[in-house]
């Protein structure tokens, strides 16, 4: 049950990155890729018991903050948006 759910999960995430490329760029969806990294570290830890080596730490924090920089400079502010609403006169 464990595999199946497994397979369930990483073919629904897969389907969703996919998704997501139509609706932002490439390059911001970099830092995304780069969480898979930080949570197999944490699966490692959960499921096996293999602790992280110190360097993990500060790497982790500092993808987090890229995708925390890179979530909030994407978000799209209401003066673009009322430009984007208007027609051309």
């Amino acid at each position: 049950m464990l595999l199946i759910g497994c397979g369930f999960a990483g073919g629904i995430a897969h389907i969703m990155m996919t998704l997501s490329y139509q609706h932002s760029e490439v390059s911001k969806l970099a830092t995304f890729e780069y969480l898979a990294l930080a949570f197999a570290v944490v699966a490692d830890f959960v499921f096996f018991a293999i602790a992280p080596e110190p360097n993990f730490y500060l790497s982790s924090a500092l993808i987090i903050a890229a995708t925390i920089i890179v979530t909030l400079l994407d978000r799209p502010n209401k003066t673009r948006l009322a430009c984007q609403a208007k027609p051309p006169d």
